[in-house]
């Protein structure tokens, strides 16, 4: 069997050039968490475990130094018959446009985002077990960027935007 490209090397081939993006993916391994579905009557609930993976993007500005342009939050819980990719955060600096993309260039945000939960969904796909991805889309001014908002750049969808941006 071939080896797959991995995260990064997608990454690579997809984002445009010349533009050098910096990508941190942080993950915690799996433990024991409290079932995210309720039990049937008169049964336990399933055992579950959770796992956190965390990704953000940067780039240099200036030559200099690295702006953080945006990061997206994913648990992931398991049980013996499902597992549930749920992205519960993401969230955008609103400084993308300090990089000067040219007009009509697909959004590298976008982009990182799938090729990421895609990445998710092979690396966690079990055979003969279901696998649902959910999204948290509930439009806020700022998720995981204090003051973010307040940067003229920032374009914040409402929910219905949000939705149709995933």
């Amino acid at each position: 069997m071939p080896n797959s490209p991995t995260l990064s090397s997608k990454l690579a081939a997809s984002l445009p050039s010349p533009h050098k993006f910096t990508i941190h993916h942080l993950s915690t391994p799996p433990t024991p968490s409290p079932a995210i579905y309720s039990a049937p009557p008169a049964h336990l609930p399933e055992k579950t475990k959770c796992e956190g993976h965390f990704l953000s993007v940067s780039a240099p500005h200036n030559d200099s130094q690295q702006i953080q342009l945006f990061a997206l939050e994913v648990l992931i819980y398991t049980t013996a018959t499902l597992t549930t990719i749920f992205v519960s955060k993401a969230d955008s600096t609103g400084y993308i446009h300090l990089l000067n993309l040219p007009k009509g260039t697909p959004s590298p945000l976008r982009t990182i985002s799938s090729i990421f939960l895609s990445h998710l969904v092979k690396t966690h796909q079990r055979k003969d077990r279901q696998l649902v991805v959910s999204l948290f889309a509930r439009a806020q001014d700022q998720y995981l960027f204090p003051g973010s908002i307040e940067n003229p750049g920032k374009h914040v969808l409402d929910d219905r935007g949000l939705i149709k941006w995933w």
